[in-house]
């Protein structure tokens, strides 16, 4: 083959680049002793080659290209940080996603319907990145639930991207002519997987573990025999079907964190917070997501990892300091919260809301919460108005004051006591 190439650009007047040309042996090689020559020049045996941006192992297994995916991901993320943090926390979120999405994600994602990760740590390297990414958006503790993070941020995890990159890839491949050699490819590794349940190539079983989770499980048997799914239309809504999946999931993954008992009831599906998007008080956002994560360094937080702390509130002693009696019960910050409660309502009255605030002000602190912390869908859920955005601006800006000006008090007034 090396001497009809180099026959072939002999007769054509053409030239190879020895410098870039490799020679990759799949498998275990046979003779050792073998030189490769393209022409009359020696070219070099390699255990791997980068073709058309993806990193082919001599061994056939993408852990290789896995690692410089990462490594490409890690250098990206450095670059982000070093934009986002020149911009001073001027519209850090906003700035952060669109970077991330634009710039990191379609390198980490570069041809990921066709390379698979061989296990579970590969996966858990990749959307490390993710996590790092949105921990550093988020200012966000090492400790905070990525359910937290990917909810208030409106991320799916890499994988579930990245499956929904491959079962497309398949309904595309499958409805290819023959003659087409990825269709032909894929007849063959059909062709030799006798048994659905012993699917030998790791793509035909990442997809068939895909299109399971889906209720497709006909797809790759009928395939087989080259009949078409019983569901025509499953490529079409293949995306959907593998993101309301991970929705489910993300419910799950809350519901099972005792630390997240309250965020449910603020958080029903992933999607991006409009708090968040505060071009100039980024600090309250922060502020305000830990608090809705259940992050915010509180007794009662310390008192988990620290066996010495009950968790009682060191300012007024009075109750385990949670974030609902830092919110709402701490006698400590009452003159704050006076403070701020007479702003709310004064809003409130002059967007002729007076029963908000009569709701707020005599409801349970599950009440004050919900309204505090949560969404415009939140406020709704309580009262049925066409202005639910604006009183939701109004508890935001309630929140973040409130927030910033309690957190600084309790810092100062615990360095006092110190």
């Amino acid at each position: 083959m090396l001497n009809i190439a180099a026959e072939f650009a002999n007769d054509w007047k053409l030239s190879f680049n020895h410098d870039k040309s490799n020679i990759l042996i799949a498998g275990q090689r046979i003779d050792n002793s073998k030189l490769w020559k393209l022409g009359d020049k020696c070219i070099s045996e390699v255990d791997s080659y980068k073709y058309l941006g993806v990193n082919i192992s001599r061994n056939i297994s993408d852990h290789h290209h896995i690692q410089e995916v990462i490594k490409k991901g890690n250098r990206l993320i450095a670059y982000i940080k070093s934009v986002i943090n020149n911009f001073d926390n001027f519209n850090r979120v906003y700035y952060g996603d669109i970077l991330w999405r634009t710039i990191a994600l379609p390198s980490i994602n570069y041809a990921s319907a066709v390379w698979i990760p061989s296990s579970q740590a590969d996966i858990d390297k990749i959307e490390n990145l993710q996590l790092q990414m949105a921990r550093h958006i988020l200012k966000a503790p090492r400790n905070t639930p990525r359910a937290a993070l990917y909810g208030d941020l409106g991320w799916v995890p890499i994988s579930t991207m990245q499956n929904s990159f491959r079962a497309k890839y398949f309904a595309r491949v499958i409805e290819m002519e023959h003659h087409r050699w990825p269709k032909l490819l894929l007849n063959t590794m059909i062709s030799l997987d006798i048994e659905p349940s012993k699917l030998r190539y790791k793509f035909l079983n990442c997809v068939q573990n895909i299109l399971s989770k889906c209720d497709l499980n006909d797809v790759i048997d009928r395939a087989k025999v080259g009949i078409a799914s019983s569901n025509p239309q499953w490529a079409k809504s293949i995306k959907g079907t593998i993101y309301n999946i991970f929705n489910n999931e993300w419910k799950d993954d809350v519901k099972s964190k005792s630390s997240l008992i309250d965020y449910l009831t603020i958080k029903n599906a992933p999607c991006m917070e409009t708090y968040l998007l505060d071009e100039i008080d980024f600090h309250g956002a922060c502020l305000k997501f830990k608090i809705r994560s259940n992050t915010l360094p509180l007794e009662r937080k310390i008192s988990r990892w620290t066996p010495d702390n009950d968790g009682i509130c060191k300012l007024c002693n009075i109750g385990v300091e949670d974030v609902k009696h830092f919110l709402f019960t701490c006698y400590a910050l009452n003159n704050i919260r006076v403070d701020e409660y007479c702003k709310l309502e004064n809003e409130l009255i002059n967007l002729n809301c007076l029963d908000i605030w009569g709701l707020f002000i005599s409801g349970n602190l599950d009440v004050k919460f919900n309204l505090a912390l949560g969404s415009t869908e939140t406020t709704m859920s309580f009262c049925n108005i066409s202005n639910a955005d604006d009183i939701y601006e109004i508890f935001d800006k309630f929140c973040k004051s409130f927030a910033k000006r309690a957190w600084k008090a309790r810092s100062e007034l615990k360095s006092t006591d110190n």
